[in-house]
């Protein structure tokens, strides 16, 4: 587990909290990308890195939001709670999900 929260996470979700053009789907996007930067060890990042393919892979669009969230919670606790609950399934994991689809992530 990773009790940091990196600095440009915190200003993505400030720009989200704002509203405007940035969202908390930037916010979960750039997260994604950022991962193998954040977490602190190699043995963390292959847990991490297997549990993302199962919540990326799964067919129904609901429970592979909510294995991620499971997964977030569980590793980057402080990050997550800068996202608001109403967006964490929605924006964020969407936005996520969608940089681990483009293959922006060097985790999954």
């Amino acid at each position: 587990m990773n009790n940091a929260c990196p600095s440009f996470f915190k200003a993505c979700c400030i720009q989200a909290q704002r509203g405007g053009s940035e969202s908390y789907y930037a916010a979960g996007y750039e997260l994604a990308r950022h991962l193998a930067d954040i977490l602190e060890d190699d043995a963390d990042r292959e847990a991490f890195s297997k549990k993302i393919d199962i919540a990326f892979n799964e067919k129904d669009e609901k429970q592979s939001r909510e294995l991620l969230l499971k997964v977030l919670q569980q590793h980057l606790p402080a990050c997550i709670k800068l996202v608001p609950e109403k967006s964490q399934l929605t924006t964020f994991a969407d936005g996520f999900l969608k940089c681990l689809e483009d293959g922006n992530s060097e985790i999954a």
